[in-house]
């Protein structure tokens, strides 16, 4: 082999246009001299394919014999959008649109999806957690417990036990529309026309305490309604009549 075909073995090359429609990508380069080569093919690992964008134009190919017709290129260099500052043993995919997905020291997968900071990570714990770039977090925990935050602080929970917990970061919990809690087959619930509907399993509504009505207050359990501020007792301490109405 000649002195010039040894040296021509392996070269820096210049990637002027690119055809991924082709079973392999192709490329038209230039080589050292204004060598131009035409229809060569780009050497990737199976399970990944990519179309490197015009700011990344600077690759490694190889000829074998040093036949400059026969190259095959190995690899580009990206000086423009690389991510810096991996750690030993870290290994990261990205693209030149912002989406990345990284493989950290301490286990974990990071996934970013744009530009924005929308992010998606898997820990080493088993836990899932989704950030929005506007702050809000979903985490699916260790525990089992789903946990919703927003970005004012206010949490949403759903435990491993079924139990739901909501913690708001003002003093105030809102809900449009009905609103009803069920357990052991009774239920209160809270509708759009501001009623509180209670229905006991037990037909009996206990008060453990004090119970204060500024309104009035109506029994009906059999279509006839009884008042509590207007109604009268039969008998009583003043004969054998009804008693005035309540003062």
């Amino acid at each position: 082999m000649s002195v010039d075909r040894i040296f021509g073995l392996v070269r820096r090359v210049m990637r002027l246009t690119t055809d991924t429609a082709t079973p392999s990508v192709q490329v038209q380069m230039e080589s050292a001299a204004d060598d131009l080569h035409n229809d060569v093919e780009v050497l990737e690992t199976y399970g990944f394919t990519a179309h490197p964008p015009e700011s990344v134009p600077e690759g490694l190919a190889v000829f074998p014999n040093g036949e400059s017709d026969h190259g095959i290129v190995i690899g580009w260099f990206d000086k423009a959008h690389r991510p810096a500052g991996l750690k030993a043993g870290e290994t990261q995919q990205y693209s030149v649109h912002g989406q990345n997905q990284l493989f950290d020291e301490d286990g974990q997968i990071t996934l970013e999806a744009t530009q924005h900071g929308q992010r998606l990570f898997f820990n080493k714990d088993g836990e899932v957690e989704i950030r929005a770039q506007q702050g809000q977090t979903v985490l699916l925990d260790k525990t089992g417990q789903v946990v919703i935050t927003d970005k004012a602080g206010s949490t949403f929970r759903m435990l491993a036990n079924g139990d739901m917990d909501v913690t708001p970061a003002s003093t105030q919990f809102r809900v449009n529309g009905y609103l009803t809690a069920s357990y052991g087959g009774s239920s209160i619930g809270m509708n759009p026309n501001g009623d509180i509907v209670m229905h006991p399993a037990s037909g009996v509504v206990q008060v453990i305490g004090n119970a204060k009505a500024t309104e009035d207050v109506i029994a009906d359990s059999d279509g006839t309604a009884i008042s509590s501020l207007h109604h009268r007792h039969p008998g009583g301490s003043i004969g054998a009549g009804t008693s005035l109405e309540p003062i």
